[in-house]
């Protein structure tokens, strides 16, 4: 077996070890309904040991490290699926949600950006089975997400996560584990084809021939020990060998000041662009991502709708001038907040139910 799977964290916050010691089902087992179908995927353990080599010790040789803590995290990519995609976006951006309609017609849900430094980002427990190994992480928060849509390919997606805790085990240990093949929900991905962008106040007017599209959320959430640690909490102990270690895990996240940033291509020269970007103009742009039929009535795609109020050209330019092949241009991009809305960033998805 082969696959990953994000599943929502029922704890506030997310799970930590001292949660599983109490409670050992707050370890959850994912369900087939659970599996992301990504590209690649890896658990980074965060290992951190403490290093003795500068004892005297009567030799030139080195003293052994001593197991001390694990600051545990994971990183995925892969395509950027219509249901997925959604869903990773509401963890990453973390606010309130607003819903409007009901079946049978399309539900609109609408997302905010998480405010305040100490609330809680949708927490998630990762399960990724390599064979016959399982690493399971619990509270696990989306510190970055990253959306590629270029002009030749699908879009793909790529993301970050920092957990409270990590699991690995041999898959005969985990007997409940499910065996997933072909997830549902995952063949139609999100592309540049289908997109549709705007620029300026109000609706804004429809950007000409954009030739590719990049947004990036990052969190920036914390990885200071004083932060995250808490002392004689979430404390593993592991024998091995009769030798006792023990590993001492985080007991919170933090978020930090978010960025968002991105990218906007072109298949020409943008002067009109070129001259925000040296006179630092912001100003707004809407980023709308269509997919299949809904099949609802009246009838309605699946759609994301990214928008940014204030935005600023920041980097990129036309390419060098050159004899051969095309003058193309690309733009990058940083999102800050709007005085008027108090907004930098909020996501409107239609679908068939609301967002949670």
């Amino acid at each position: 077996m082969r696959w990953m799977a994000l599943k929502d964290d029922p704890i506030v916050g997310g799970t930590k070890y001292g949660d599983i010691v109490t409670s050992p089902a707050a370890l959850l087992v994912p369900a087939a309904t659970d599996a992301l179908v990504v590209t690649t995927a890896q658990v980074d353990e965060g290992q951190r040991s403490l290093d003795r080599n500068n004892d005297v010790r009567g030799t030139r040789a080195n003293s052994a490290p001593i197991s001390f803590a694990s600051a545990p995290s994971a990183t995925f990519s892969g395509r950027a699926w219509t249901s997925q995609a959604k869903k990773l976006l509401r963890k990453v951006m973390g606010g309130t949600i607003a819903t409007t309609g009901a079946p049978p017609a399309a539900v609109q849900s609408t997302i905010q950006m998480l405010t305040g430094m100490t609330s809680n980002l949708p927490a998630l427990q990762v399960c990724i089975v390599r064979e016959d190994q399982v690493d399971r992480l619990t509270g696990g928060w989306v510190n970055e997400l990253t959306f590629n849509f270029p002009a030749d390919e699908e879009g793909t997606m790529e993301g970050s996560l920092m957990a409270l805790y990590h699991q690995p085990e041999a898959a005969s240990a985990v007997p409940t584990l499910p065996s997933i093949v072909a997830p549902a929900g995952q063949a139609t991905a999100f592309m540049l084809r289908d997109v549709k962008a705007y620029k300026g106040p109000g609706a804004g007017v429809l950007i000409d021939c954009l030739g590719g599209f990049g947004m990036t959320i990052n969190n920036n959430l914390s990885d200071d020990f004083k932060t995250r640690y808490c002392a004689g909490r979430n404390i593993l102990p592991v024998t091995i060998d009769t030798i006792l270690h023990r590993i001492w895990y985080p007991d919170k996240n933090r978020v930090g000041p978010q960025a968002i940033t991105g990218r906007l291509d072109f298949g020409n020269t943008r002067p009109d662009i070129e001259a925000r970007k040296i006179a630092q103009h912001a100003d707004k742009l809407v980023v709308e991502l269509y997919g299949d039929p809904l099949g609802t009535t009246p009838a309605a795609d699946e759609m994301l709708r990214l928008i940014l109020h204030k935005q600023i050209p920041t980097g990129g330019n036309a390419e060098p001038l050159q004899r051969d092949g095309d003058q193309q241009s690309s733009y990058e991009f940083t999102a800050y907040v709007d005085d008027a809305t108090g907004k930098d960033l909020e996501a409107v998805i239609a679908s068939t139910a609301a967002v949670v």
